[in-house]
């Protein structure tokens, strides 16, 4: 055996252990674990620090409206036929808000991420095209749908959401709401 040669039966030997590791460490990075809390947060007042008890809700009813692909200066801008809207949010009725997503763009991780906060994975890509999976239910994760139905009103009910619109919502949360009608959104008209 020449030198040569077994400079090459070395590397070969210490790529085929690497190459595992490597695997390893892509996937760990490509599809990571997230940690999740049981139940919903609560508020604590902070003493000493100027803030009292829970503050009152601005509005009692709230209408959240997500539109994908819609840039937000088509609606803000000072060109805009959206007269109604602007109005809104002159008065004070509406607060304006602008996502600004990161890969991946698609409906399942985006939802994911407007209704926890968490950083969706590339995993959610993928269980976004499978329509019957069930493993990436949101109803018991801390979300702000999952806060708002669990606030009492002043007769004691609990808070009553009503949905329209994609049915992947319907998929993350799973008898959440009072009322829904969901469409696929693989749905295209032929017309």
């Amino acid at each position: 055996m020449t030198g040569l040669s077994g400079i090459r039966i070395v590397s070969l030997v210490v790529s085929n252990l690497l190459l595992p590791i490597a695997a390893l460490i892509f996937a760990s990075g490509f599809f990571p674990y997230k940690a999740v809390l049981p139940g919903l947060a609560q508020y604590e007042p902070l003493e000493g620090f100027g803030f009292g008890g829970v503050p009152e809700a601005p509005f009692d009813r709230i209408v959240f409206m997500v539109v994908d692909a819609l840039r937000s200066d088509f609606v803000y801008g000072e060109d805009s036929g959206f007269e109604f809207t602007q109005g809104l949010i002159r008065t004070g009725a509406a607060l304006p808000f602008t996502a600004h997503a990161t890969a991946p763009t698609i409906t399942m991780p985006r939802v994911k991420a407007l209704t926890t906060g968490s950083v969706p994975s590339f995993l959610d890509m993928i269980l976004n095209f499978a329509e019957s999976d069930t493993t990436s239910s949101l109803s018991t994760q801390d979300t702000w749908l999952a806060q708002i139905r669990s606030k009492k009103d002043a007769s004691g009910s609990e808070g009553r959401l009503v949905f329209y619109g994609d049915d992947t919502w319907l998929k993350l949360f799973p008898d959440f709401f009072a009322r829904a009608d969901g469409t696929s959104s693989f749905f295209v008209s032929s017309r």
